[in-house]
């Protein structure tokens, strides 16, 4: 180490890397219960809700889109179902389909969102644990306990790994709780 540091400031930086330790350990005891937590929320009950919900959604859409198709295809003079007659604006039809592809595809993805999902408490426990590693080894190098320059180098190259571990962990996160929250909303709109 090119620089000496003084006593007290060896305990202070021991203290901050006590503290951010004591942090991470949290996040880390948290992250071991996600797993569990995601799936006494989601599986046993939500997700057939969910998915029923999805189903009435979808066979609602389908019935309005039966309704306005034979709407549509009526002469006007007539009640009478006329098809050689004009053929009808699709752009009428559009917003219907896509709503239906839209709680087919929530329909077919929420139950291995949700697989995903519990996947994430497990990732976190892998990364937050290689930060505290990482985080330890710089504080060692730094408070003078260790004067080997590759155990900084190694703790800065696992914290960094760590850390964009846990970033990517976070927008998977995000991704999968807005997917399977937009399939609850949408499930929730039975009446079409």
């Amino acid at each position: 180490m090119i620089f000496s540091i003084a006593s007290e400031n060896r305990i202070a930086i021991i203290g901050i890397a006590l503290m951010f330790l004591v942090a991470v350990g949290s996040g880390v005891f948290k992250a071991t219960n996600y797993r569990l937590r995601v799936y006494r929320e989601w599986k046993p009950y939500r997700v057939g809700s969910v998915m029923a919900g999805l189903d009435e959604f979808a066979m609602s859409v389908i019935i309005e889109l039966q309704k306005r198709t034979s709407y549509e295809f009526r002469n006007s003079t007539s009640e009478e179902f006329w098809p050689s007659g004009p053929p009808p604006d699709p752009a009428s039809f559009k917003y219907l389909v896509s709503e239906y592809s839209k709680a087919m595809k929530y329909r077919a993805c929420i139950e291995s969102d949700v697989d995903r999902l519990m996947r994430v408490g497990p990732g976190f426990v892998v990364a937050l644990s290689g930060l505290a590693a990482g985080t330890s080894l710089v504080a060692l190098y730094f408070a003078e306990i260790v004067n080997v320059a590759s155990i900084a180098i190694a703790g800065y190259c696992i914290s960094g790994l760590s850390i964009a571990a846990t970033l990517l962990l976070l927008i998977f996160h995000m991704v999968l709780q807005h997917r399977l929250a937009s399939a609850e909303m949408l499930s929730d709109r039975r009446e079409g």
